[in-house]
């Protein structure tokens, strides 16, 4: 599917890049968006509302980054772009560029059909993709079916758990261990338990258009399928800030805004509180 142009006059250098956008195949317009609006965040973040309104802008006085947008700023601005996407906008750069990341979450709902399309997604990667979707899912607690939502979450993470790729790291090796027909037992059970659980949560999502995850979230699961399949579709990308590697922060594992929890340390985080995990684990598979 193809980016379309936006409802808006965008600025030469908007349109210059929807335009490019347009005629390229998913993974590489995935990529080349989600570049460009790192560079703008980076540039323009964090993007906020005025008080009170639903009206996107840029941040009035950005701070200098040494280092690329921190997960926390990316975050913070697809989520207030999020909030503001169904509402009329001031016409400006703001609009503008509420248009271009919009333009990215649709690719990224792309990336998401492309990657299930091919079923070569391995189970735990799958799995642990659709938890990190469930935790960037906004769900209003006064809804009557949220129990039934947060007992599926909670069951896939238990069975996610459960697989022998993802114990925590701490566990020592006898406390891994359940020898025999037990241990067939229990993978088995854990495998039906992912397989259940992700099925009625894809089913969820798909249903409702993917419109309740947090943009951010779907963005870095996005990421994690298409480096697990090896869809490595990258196009040359030179324009906007050359990122340098971020440092790790001393004492800050996990990045969280409005509830939105992003991308802890690997060395540092169990399975149960980071998007990194599965991919980390798969990858020693």
């Amino acid at each position: 599917m193809s980016a379309s142009a936006p409802q808006t006059t965008a600025s030469p250098i908007n349109a210059n890049i929807l335009i490019e956008a347009s005629d390229m195949p998913t993974i590489a317009r995935f990529h080349y968006l989600l570049h460009h609006t790192k560079a703008y965040i980076h540039s323009h973040g964090p993007y906020t509302t005025h008080a009170n309104t639903t009206v996107f802008t840029r941040a009035a006085n950005p701070p200098t980054k040494l280092y690329g947008p921190s997960s926390k700023c990316l975050a913070t601005s697809l989520a207030a772009a999020q909030d503001c996407i169904g509402s009329a906008q001031v016409p400006g750069p703001a609009k503008e560029d509420l248009y271009l990341f919009k333009h990215l979450w649709d690719t990224t709902i792309d990336v998401f059909e492309e990657v299930l399309a091919t079923g070569d997604l391995d189970h735990e990667s799958f799995g642990w993709g659709i938890w990190g979707l469930c935790g960037g899912y906004m769900y209003p607690p006064s809804e009557a079916s949220y129990e039934l939502f947060e007992e599926h979450k909670h069951r896939l993470h238990e069975a996610l758990l459960a697989l022998p790729t993802v114990d925590p790291p701490r566990r020592t090796r006898e406390e891994l261990v359940v020898k025999g027909e037990g241990r067939v037992e229990v993978l088995a059970k854990a495998n039906r338990q992912v397989h259940i659980c992700d099925s009625l949560e894809l089913q969820r999502f798909r249903q409702e258009g993917w419109h309740r995850i947090r943009w951010w979230h779907g963005v870095k699961v996005a990421e994690r399928w298409i480096m697990r399949l090896g869809m490595v579709d990258e196009v040359e990308l030179t324009d906007g800030p050359v990122e340098k590697e971020r440092p790790p922060e001393p004492g800050s594992n996990v990045e969280s805004t409005n509830g939105v929890r992003i991308l802890p340390s690997q060395e540092t985080e169990k399975p149960s509180e980071s998007l990194d995990t599965w991919q980390n684990s798969s990858n020693q598979s």
